[in-house]
């Protein structure tokens, strides 16, 4: 299906696909947090065929890890909205994209200055600080996904953060006098969008800043985005721009989905993410992941 592009004129690519930059909460991931046959075994089946599969999400990579060995992948992998990029083989950090502490801090005052209950996590690479007790985000967190253990030991990205927030691991006040990773808030929508309003009237030449569910707002530092990331990524692997599709369904994706030589969005994907892509497949409930792979990688 023919998405059309918003604001971008690029020609669709006829460059055979040599890297697949993967979200995952509401892109591979089904919404109980699983990872359906018929798209793990289309992921598999590429990476068997020399295809990079790179997963790029806004989690933290420890969270990632548990589907990343699942699949597994041998890849890099692109944390955080695209402020990390990791090498699982060997353990290194390859990339660590952090914003100043006062820029931190600002952030942290001005979501607390519209929701001053909001919960805050802060993130210092792969770990994550907060102040946030653990009855709200684990009653945020079956909220949103039920009391039901998925079939693949992988979290909805809100359970995510939940469950990385619920023991606090030190003061905020302490933790952000150094350079912090990402900064997110979880918390209802209507909430949320107010603190981005303000954060875009305040901080806007400083952070950017991103839904990733409708519950998680996440802010990293200006010009780092998962774009940048699978930019970065995929020149390592000496693939080209017109070589690489991205997949994804959230506002966090767009910028990869518009960098990509080809875009895919899922058929639940939030309407500007879909007017990002070049072709739009079924939901993520309906193995779109599989689908974008069969269509367009497996005949290159």
């Amino acid at each position: 299906m023919w998405a059309g592009m918003d604001q971008d004129d690029r020609p669709l690519s006829a460059d055979p696909i040599g890297l697949v930059a993967v979200d995952l909460d509401g892109t591979l991931l089904r919404s109980d947090g699983s990872i359906c046959a018929p798209s793990a075994e289309a992921i598999v089946d590429a990476a068997e065929k020399g295809v990079k599969v790179v997963l790029c999400s806004g989690r933290s990579p420890q969270s990632m890890l548990r589907i990343y060995d699942a699949l597994g992948l041998n890849t890099w992998m692109i944390a955080h909205n695209g402020a990390m990029i990791v090498d699982p083989v060997s353990k290194q950090v390859i990339a660590n994209e952090t914003m100043a502490s006062t820029i931190a801090r600002q952030t942290v005052e001005i979501g607390r200055g519209v929701a001053p209950n909001v919960a805050v996590g802060v993130y210092i690479g792969d770990q994550c600080y907060t102040d946030t007790v653990r009855s709200r985000a684990r009653k945020a967190a079956l909220a949103a996904v039920g009391t039901d253990k998925p079939a693949v030991e992988a979290d909805t990205g809100t359970v995510a953060a939940a469950d990385e927030m619920s023991d606090p691991a030190g003061k905020l006040s302490e933790v952000l006098e150094q350079p912090v990773t990402k900064v997110m808030f979880v918390g209802e929508s209507d909430v949320l969008g107010g603190i981005q309003m303000a954060l875009q009237a305040r901080l806007a030449e400083q952070v950017e800043f991103a839904f990733s569910d409708l519950r998680l707002l996440q802010v990293v530092r200006r010009g780092v985005d998962k774009a940048t990331a699978v930019e970065r990524v995929a020149a390592h692997y000496g693939v080209s721009r017109q070589g690489v599709m991205a997949i994804g369904d959230a506002p966090n994706d767009i910028g990869m989905l518009r960098w990509a030589g080809m875009g895919i969005a899922l058929n639940n994907a939030w309407d500007d993410v879909r007017r990002a892509a070049h072709f739009v497949c079924p939901s993520n409930d309906h193995a779109g992941v599989a689908e974008a792979f069969k269509k367009y990688v497996a005949w290159s």
